[in-house]
């Protein structure tokens, strides 16, 4: 692991035994640098590498196995802690762990989310995993699984964490249902025991894109300890693809009064052009005389530092910075 900036420039190595027999699973590495003694907080890159043994050879990984994307992980090394107020709890409520999975996505676990919320400044998370892939057999997203393991099993990891880590993480889901025009949109329910189902825009089935439940209809299916949230309702970044193939629609202003839609998540990506287009229209329900509380989040599927994403399908990856955990909060 090489650690840079302008006053550091220190190299450790670390020796771990991992299996990659697993599926999925990650390991947080806490590095204890005391040599290191600066008078100020530092903006550090972080470059590691790893060295894969297979049959003999060795194969040496450079941050990540994505060609192309081999970007360093920048953090800050803090001497202060995080700045905070007396009563004030930011949070994340928009977040994809590990039960988000299909052809396109993925998240990070729970337990890895809290242990790094806690040192983002981060006081409190939503799962917020796809309603698609929360219905799935538990090793095969193309199949459905009537007994729900994925979503049970959700249930279970949060409720696990939350007594673990002494940490306010509440389970929840991104519901795909279809708006007034029987498009495809996204809402969050956070904290319903029953399971919604919503593959419209799955992609499980080509051409099978019609939504599964109206919006009208799902809000009358949850439970009055459910918290419910329109996802990026003024969010229009779709292309024709989507819209196409499945049938991805927007929150018209109709969805969210006739429904009595109360929260809505306005902010999504460090697009200040979206923030500022997406501001005028909750001032207008305002004037309009429709009072509705505004949220942050950042929809993360894991992206902890780089948020990497499909480009050209089966031709080219991405790497940005514009849906990082914690980046906006609530």
């Amino acid at each position: 692991i090489t650690i840079l900036s302008k006053e550091i420039n220190i190299q450790k190595e670390i020796k771990l035994k991992l299996s990659l027999q697993d599926k999925y699973f990650s390991k947080i590495i806490t590095l204890d640098i005391p040599e290191i003694d600066i008078s100020q907080s530092a903006e550090i890159s972080i470059t590691f590498y790893i060295t894969r043994v297979k049959d003999g050879r060795e194969f040496i990984i450079k941050n990540d196995d994505l060609p192309g994307l081999h970007n360093k992980l920048n953090t800050l090394l803090s001497r202060e802690p995080l700045p905070s107020l007396p009563y004030w709890y930011a949070g994340e409520p928009h977040f994809h762990s590990n039960f988000t999975e299909d052809q396109a996505e993925f998240g990070a676990d729970v337990n890895s989310a809290v242990k790094l919320a806690k040192r983002m400044g981060i006081d409190w998370l939503f799962t917020t995993d796809h309603s698609y892939d929360l219905d799935d057999e538990k090793d095969n997203y193309l199949k459905n699984d009537p007994e729900l393991p994925k979503w049970k099993k959700l249930k279970q990891t949060v409720k696990k964490v939350q007594t673990d880590e002494k940490f306010p993480v509440l389970f929840g889901e991104e519901l795909s249902c279809g708006n007034l025009n029987n498009q495809n949109i996204h809402l969050l329910i956070v904290n319903n025991e029953n399971f919604i189902r919503g593959f419209g825009d799955s992609a499980e089935k080509w051409f099978h894109n019609k939504p599964t439940f109206s919006l009208s209809k799902v809000c009358k299916m949850i439970n009055n300890n459910s918290l419910i949230i329109a996802a990026h309702p003024f969010e229009s970044q779709f292309n024709p693809i989507s819209k196409i193939l499945l049938r991805r629609g927007i929150w018209t202003e109709k969805d969210i009064t006739e429904n009595n839609i109360q929260y809505l998540q306005i902010i999504n990506r460090s697009s200040k052009r979206e923030i500022a287009k997406a501001k005028k229209k909750w001032i207008n329900l305002l004037l309009n005389g429709y009072k509705a509380i505004i949220l942050a989040g950042n929809d993360a599927h894991g992206y902890f530092n780089i948020k990497r994403e499909v480009g050209i399908p089966f031709i080219s990856l991405l790497a940005s910075t514009n849906q990082i955990f914690g980046n906006f909060k609530t």
